[in-house]
């Protein structure tokens, strides 16, 4: 119940409330609607008594202040329906994309005082519909975040121990061959900045998968080919059962044929065990 003192702040206005920031924020970007230029001296954003210019000014106008009392009783989401928007910036900023998508009013541009979650709550309560319009669409942002994220498996490839080096070479790719996505984007340098760079990319599903598996190809050769430096490939032909002894040896010890060519060789280099022993066998022969 609002007690109509303007040294209480806001509160004074509106009575009690489980969230007084959330509150200002709200009445302050309402006021911002109606006086963009002259916030300024109402009260610029972040005061520490921000609440108590607001409040002062609300009851200096009469008019305003019974409109404001009037959205204030059914136009606010409880808070409980807003417990799984978090402070995550990637999170904050999909949310905000959705609601312009959405071709819904979203007030201003981001204040750089206000914290990425603040922003997204006013930016859901200062637009222009009731209590039960703003709890559907809640309900729809959260389902669609739910499938959003469900669709980061896509991206797990980097988020491996060489995670920046994995990214680095994505930007190159994406930089070579879809330039026209990194308008105005800074560099992607680790995985969360891949997930947010694809979250704000126009990209179906189906074209992720493309760049990602394009990108996981063009990884794989440069490691093939990173990995053949100092060796050359010969072709020579072994009897059957040089082939399935090599095949065992191959299975025995978990390695590939030429790991297991490769160790023999140089041990009978290192050692000259068995080449001199049956060379022997053959003069003897």
């Amino acid at each position: 119940m609002a007690v109509n003192d303007a040294s209480l702040g806001v509160v004074g206005v509106f009575g009690n409330t489980e969230d007084v920031a959330r509150l200002e924020n709200w009445v302050w970007l309402r006021l911002w609607e109606r006086f963009p230029l002259g916030m300024t001296f109402i009260s610029p954003y972040g005061d520490v008594d921000m609440g108590v210019k607001l409040a002062k000014r609300i009851f200096n106008d009469e008019p305003l202040r019974q409109e404001l009392l009037n959205e204030a009783r059914d136009g606010f989401v409880s808070s409980g329906m807003l417990s799984w928007i978090g402070n995550d910036g990637r999170q904050c900023n999909w949310i905000n994309s959705q609601i312009r998508r959405r071709s819904i009013h979203l007030i201003g541009d981001g204040l750089p005082a206000m914290p990425a979650r603040d922003w997204v709550i006013a930016s859901i309560d200062t637009l222009h519909a009731g209590r039960l319009a703003k709890e559907d669409l809640v309900n729809e942002l959260k389902m669609a975040w739910d499938l959003h994220i469900s669709y980061d498996r896509l991206y797990m490839w980097f988020w491996q121990e060489d995670e920046v080096l994995r990214c680095s070479f994505a930007w190159d790719w994406l930089h070579r061959n879809k330039k026209f996505l990194l308008f105005h984007r800074q560099p992607v340098n680790n995985y969360q900045d891949l997930l947010s760079f694809f979250d704000e990319t126009t990209l179906s599903y189906a074209e992720k998968e493309l760049c990602v598996a394009a990108i996981k190809k063009q990884w794989s050769q440069r490691r093939y080919r990173e990995n053949l430096k100092g060796k050359k490939q010969y072709n020579f032909v072994l009897s059957d059962k040089s082939i399935s002894r090599l095949d065992r040896l191959a299975k025995k010890y978990d390695l590939k044929r030429t790991d297991v060519l490769e160790i023999l060789l140089q041990m009978e280099a290192d050692q000259g065990r068995y080449l001199p022993a049956r060379m022997k066998m053959l003069d003897i022969e």
